[in-house]
């Protein structure tokens, strides 16, 4: 399954709010984040998990995400407790292949036939929906910023374009967005000046996205 580039993979299953996947290992669930939670907390993001040995009661918190642009609290609604956790080092998550190749805290239920999670067309749903909500857009590459230019001339673009890299290290990101029929042209001129790689172009109606990344 993929939603704006989002992608929620048929052969897991998720917590209600989406923020989590689940992989069944024996009597023990392997859990990481989505997509749609990395890309929600952005690429600050920090995961607090709870103590080996702890028992988390159904809809207590399990994990705490905290990034630039979400904080939230994943809950599952059956008892499990805590089997080990994974050392999760800062900027994991830029990368969209380390979402779902890199788990945060193993579990097993308190009461195995009390497991409930989404699968099937029954996720599908959730995350199109939320995609939705939210307004996410996922990439290969976390962004460190986003620039929205609707109805900004290309002239105003490229100049803030200039003086965003210009003050940014290597490697840094911008994911951008225009209405300007123009901008294919123009970003990959302004790109060739500022020595910028176009990791991904994409339309929507008549929406541009672009994701520039500083060399």
């Amino acid at each position: 399954m993929e939603f704006n580039g989002c992608m929620l993979p048929d052969d897991l299953c998720y917590d209600e709010d989406m923020l989590v996947w689940m992989k069944f290992e024996g009597t023990e669930i392997r859990i990481g984040l989505t997509s749609i939670a990395a890309w929600l907390a952005g690429p600050d993001l920090s995961i607090k998990t709870k103590e080996k040995g702890s028992v988390i009661e159904p809809g207590k918190n399990l994990l705490l995400i905290d990034g630039r642009g979400y904080f939230g609290a994943v809950r599952l609604p059956f008892g499990v407790r805590v089997i080990d956790n994974n050392f999760i080092p800062p900027g994991a998550f830029r990368n969209s292949l380390s979402v779902y190749s890199t788990w945060i805290t193993l579990v097993e239920p308190q009461e195995p036939g009390s497991v409930r999670c989404l699968s099937g067309n029954e996720a599908a749903s959730r995350g199109e929906a939320l995609v939705k909500q939210y307004g996410l857009h996922c990439f290969s590459i976390m962004p460190d910023t986003r620039m929205v230019e609707i109805g900004t001339e290309c002239s105003v673009v490229t100049a803030r374009l200039r003086e965003t890299f210009g003050k940014s290290p290597s490697g840094f990101v911008i994911h951008l967005v225009s209405d300007d029929p123009t901008a294919p042209v123009e970003i990959f001129r302004i790109s060739e000046e500022l020595h910028l790689n176009i990791v991904e172009q994409r339309k929507e109606r008549d929406i541009f996205h672009f994701l520039l990344q500083k060399q």
